[in-house]
């Protein structure tokens, strides 16, 4: 963990936060949770069975806007960010997801906004690739 009380060290973590902040992350969430650092990326790592109706998936950007997804050519999938915004459905799905990683104060995640809630799960598992 970073000491965030020296000088340098703080920038650093305001600029992760920041640039963190001004990215648009994709989360997919059926029988697991996943996040992509690009719609781009999401495409080429889902295959069309995820859609599959027993896998109720959903898909937003990391503003909490709904991405649709359609099966495209058979094989790929195609994935549109939507003027739909649903932030409250993906912070439920992010805490509903979290107790899966272990061990986490639960009750202090829920008064985290999205941003921060993608960013532990960022640190926990990582971008899927």
């Amino acid at each position: 963990m970073v000491d965030i009380d020296h000088g340098i060290q703080r920038a650093q973590i305001k600029l992760f936060v920041r640039d963190f902040n001004m990215k648009e992350f994709i989360v997919t969430i059926s029988d697991d949770l996943d996040i992509f650092e690009t719609l781009a990326d999401a495409e080429k790592y889902l295959e069309p069975w995820i859609l599959e109706s027993k896998y109720n998936f959903k898909a937003f950007n990391q503003k909490g806007n709904v991405v649709k997804a359609s099966v495209q050519s058979g094989t790929r999938i195609k994935l549109l960010v939507t003027e739909y915004k649903d932030p409250s459905l993906l912070k439920e799905e992010i805490l509903n997801y979290i107790p899966r990683l272990g061990l986490v104060n639960l009750v202090e995640l829920k008064m985290k906004s999205i941003d921060e809630l993608i960013s532990f799960l960022v640190e926990k598992k990582g971008f899927t690739k």
